[in-house]
């Protein structure tokens, strides 16, 4: 079953202004693939640095609506490998978050990393790893017959 790695753009998704239509397709294709492990169909997989960033956001509001939408299948802690592979990743001009992002989904055999941050999904195509990073929507095109079967 594919493990899918949600950063925290995904769960903020759904409560961005919907009414340009690329953001409104990427929130529909993240409660797509909520409702693809809600019914067993892959398995969200989750860390530390997706709810620190989700506990970061000022508005008070949206920051209550992410936390209730939030969901996964399994979470993760930081240990030395994800630190270690992080710090590596930030050599290729990664945010901070974004490569602790990628190093834990590395470190906990994620299939796909999926993120709404373009420059994210570029940067991460720079160098060697074992996660691809990509758009919710384009996962769902990639993968549809897949998980569908």
């Amino acid at each position: 079953m594919l493990k899918i790695y949600l950063d925290s753009c995904c769960y903020n998704r759904p409560f961005d202004d919907s009414l340009q239509d690329k953001i409104k397709q990427e929130a529909d294709a993240v409660l797509q693939v909520m409702n693809l492990s809600k019914s067993g169909k892959l398995i969200i997989v989750s860390s530390q640095f997706v709810m620190h960033e989700i506990n970061c956001i000022k508005v008070t509001e949206k920051r209550d609506k992410v936390l209730d939408f939030y969901y996964c299948d399994e979470y993760y802690t930081l240990n030395d490998s994800m630190s270690k592979l992080a710090k590596y990743y930030q050599n290729f001009n990664l945010k901070t978050f974004d490569s602790l992002h990628l190093a834990a989904a590395e470190t906990v055999h994620a299939d796909y990393l999926l993120t709404t941050d373009i420059d994210f999904i570029n940067y991460s195509k720079r160098f060697t790893h074992n996660v691809k990073v990509i758009n919710p929507c384009d996962f769902l095109k990639e993968e549809n017959n897949e998980i569908e079967s």
